[in-house]
């Protein structure tokens, strides 16, 4: 009896600690453009290694997200990196739909170079003949 009430604690145990985890999933879309997917954009739970890409449809999944309040860190070149909090439940799914705005291209930041060509000819070389 001893034995059997051992293992359902043990077994107890290991499914308190298997579900401490949770999924966020959502879309990411552009706010200039109506909410238009983003493709690739970058979504990362801050403070782990939990991190995915946008799909063709500006849609992501991330698995095995801990319990908890967690940030996710979205960027995409060209955009504003974006940060959004979230409260992530064992064994559920929280769904964040959400747009970014894009980077504001200021002209003090814009820089100008011109390149220009010199005219090159190429001349066979010049030999000498010497007469005996």
């Amino acid at each position: 009896m001893k034995h059997v009430l051992l293992m359902v604690l043990l077994c107890g145990s290991f499914t308190v600690f298997a579900q401490r985890t949770g999924i966020v999933k959502g879309h990411i879309g552009d706010a200039a453009a109506n909410g238009e997917a983003l493709l690739f954009a970058d979504v990362h739970v801050k403070g782990t290694d939990a991190a995915t890409q946008t799909n063709f449809n500006g849609n992501f999944e991330l698995l095995a997200v801990p319990t908890g309040k967690q940030v996710l860190e979205v960027t995409f070149l060209g955009y504003e990196s974006l940060e959004v909090e979230v409260e992530v439940l064992a064994d559920n799914t929280v769904r964040i739909d959400t747009n970014m705005n894009p980077e504001q291209l200021r002209l003090e930041d814009l820089g100008i170079a011109t390149v220009t060509a010199s005219e090159t000819t190429m001349e066979p070389p010049v030999t000498e003949e010497q007469e005996d």
